[in-house]
């Protein structure tokens, strides 16, 4: 049974910051980052537990052509979408905003 994903407020945050970025170079560039988002987080909802634990309750994946790692947990009926961060970002990066 595919469990509803839902984005917490900090990673819609991050979307929009990361698509604001692709904007200024061109609009295609953006649409071309959320598709391969979307394309990459659409599978969560069926199998989570497939995908890499990054640090206790975070697991994560990433983005097929952009560079950049989706964390999430998982709840009893629901995915949540916790942060978007670049792949270059530093450790203590991902682990402030996955407190």
């Amino acid at each position: 049974m595919a469990k509803e994903i839902i984005f917490i407020e900090e990673a819609y945050t991050d979307i929009f910051n990361s698509g604001e970025y692709y904007l200024t170079i061109s609009q295609v560039l953006r649409e071309k980052f959320e598709n391969d988002l979307f394309k990459t987080i659409e599978p969560l909802a069926i199998l989570p537990v497939s995908y890499s634990i990054y640090k206790k309750d975070y697991r994560s994946i990433s983005l097929a052509v952009f560079p950049f790692n989706v964390y999430f947990k998982e709840g009893l009926d629901s995915i949540i979408i916790v942060a978007i961060i670049h792949a270059k970002r530093s450790n203590t990066f991902r682990n402030r905003k996955l407190k």
